[in-house]
């Protein structure tokens, strides 16, 4: 799994794309994920294997 994240200026905002490398299904984690969640999320999707294109998004106003 490929982990691209994108760097925002505030450490409540990155968002990541991590992407199957076999499938090429992307995953985008939007934002205020720490490294910790990010952790957690990789490891549940290499336990599920495979997974289709999706958004995990916690943002709110």
């Amino acid at each position: 799994m490929k982990i691209y994240p994108i760097i925002s200026y505030s450490a409540d905002s990155n968002t990541y794309i991590l992407e199957d490398e076999e499938t090429k299904a992307v995953c985008i984690i939007d934002p205020g994920y720490t490294s910790e969640h990010l952790e957690r999320i990789i490891s549940v999707l290499n336990e599920i294997g495979k997974f289709q294109d999706f958004i995990i998004n916690i943002h709110h106003h």
